[in-house]
């Protein structure tokens, strides 16, 4: 039993599953494994013309300074990765907040739940004013 003082941890139960979105050119999916009780993990892609575009892996993973959300850019064979780390900063049923102190876009990103068969993502920039919103809809 928690004690009193303990906030509840983060569920992540929402995000599992495969999810899809149409963007441009071609469609975006995410795909996330069921959660464990230190981790979550999980890959995107985006395709455009039958052909991988654009793929990151990624992780939830629980440490000493919290939940982080961890991104590795680009095929998984090639080139040096350093993960981009975004920490955990607001979590309540069925929504997700991460933020990150270093540079770039996003900045902040979400996660909104819709129910079982919908999904929200948005990424927000700061320097560039930027906010991109992914509608995924869950995939059989």
């Amino acid at each position: 039993m928690p004690r009193p003082d303990e906030r509840p941890g983060p569920d992540f139960n929402f995000l599992a599953g495969r999810w899809r979105t149409e963007v441009p050119g071609g469609v975006y999916e995410e795909v996330w494994l069921t959660p464990t009780a230190n981790a979550v993990s999980g890959h995107a892609r985006e395709v455009r013309d039958g052909r991988t575009a654009f793929m990151e892996f990624f992780s939830l993973e629980d440490g000493p300074d919290g939940w982080s959300l961890n991104i590795l850019l680009g095929a998984a064979s090639r080139g040096p990765k350093v993960p981009a780390v975004f920490r955990l900063v607001e979590h309540r049923a069925g929504r997700l907040i991460f933020r990150r102190d270093s540079e770039g876009f996003p900045k902040q990103i979400e996660y909104h739940s819709g129910g079982r068969f919908h999904l929200t993502c948005i990424l927000i920039g700061e320097e560039e004013k930027r906010t991109e919103t992914l509608d995924f809809r869950r995939e059989p």
